[in-house]
């Protein structure tokens, strides 16, 4: 999927459950990196999502987390590591 494509399928899921201004900042941040690596898998870490999102950690798992439950993105996180996403597509 293009860029275009991943935005109207994140659009859809949110018609249909509101998904929230923390949720829409967070995704976009994820596919602006898989587009930055050639759309394909990359690594973050939840500080740095933490410190450009300027929001706290906690809210970044709970927000990982309900996108990931929703299907829009894979991620395995590991302790000292940083996260290993993929976009859904």
């Amino acid at each position: 999927m293009n860029y275009s494509e991943l935005t109207q399928k994140f659009w859809q899921y949110n018609q249909k459950d509101s998904l929230g201004a923390t949720a829409i900042a967070f995704y976009f941040l994820l596919l602006d990196k898989y587009i930055a690596n050639n759309y394909g898998n990359f690594t973050i870490s939840d500080v740095e999502l933490s410190t450009q999102l300027k929001l706290s950690r906690n809210t970044i798992k709970v927000t990982k987390n309900k996108l990931r439950n929703l299907g829009l993105i894979h991620y395995h996180s590991k302790t000292g590591v940083p996260c290993f996403y993929k976009i859904i597509t």
